[in-house]
């Protein structure tokens, strides 16, 4: 099976979760499905710049590495461009001001507590679900 190393962004303003609810096309993996913004680690990049890559490119927030905190590694089966593939994931959290306005550049914002998030679970991509479950 093929592996993929990511970096996802887990977006935090007081009790609320910032996440995106992904496009219906199934080659770009979980398809429908929400999850944290974030996406693949470039060759010679380090997690945490990924991951303020990625947030840069998919929201309105501008962010340096340094702003995001790592909570943990995540590893799950799902898939990308069709094929079942291993997502090893690095988790960072970045806590917003209250007064922060986010907007999804990629895909549709979604605002949940982590309440509603594990309520709803099966709505959440294999590596958001997890994240919810045991990093938060």
């Amino acid at each position: 099976m093929r592996q993929l190393q990511v970096s996802l962004g887990l977006i935090q303003k007081g009790e609320d979760y910032f996440l995106q609810l992904r496009g219906d096309n199934p080659a770009i993996g979980a398809a429908g499905l929400i999850g944290t913004f974030g996406g693949k680690i470039e060759v010679g990049e380090q997690s945490d710049e990924a991951v303020s890559r990625e947030i840069g490119e998919e929201t309105s927030l501008a962010t340096k590495p340094k702003d995001f905190t790592f909570i943990g590694d995540v590893t799950v089966i799902s898939d990308y461009q069709n094929v079942k593939t291993e997502i090893v994931a690095s988790v960072f959290k970045l806590a917003l001001p209250d007064d922060t306005l986010v907007i999804a550049k990629e895909g549709r914002l979604v605002v949940m507590t982590k309440e509603a998030a594990l309520r709803d679970r099966h709505r959440l991509t294999p590596a958001t679900r997890v994240v919810f479950e045991e990093l938060i």
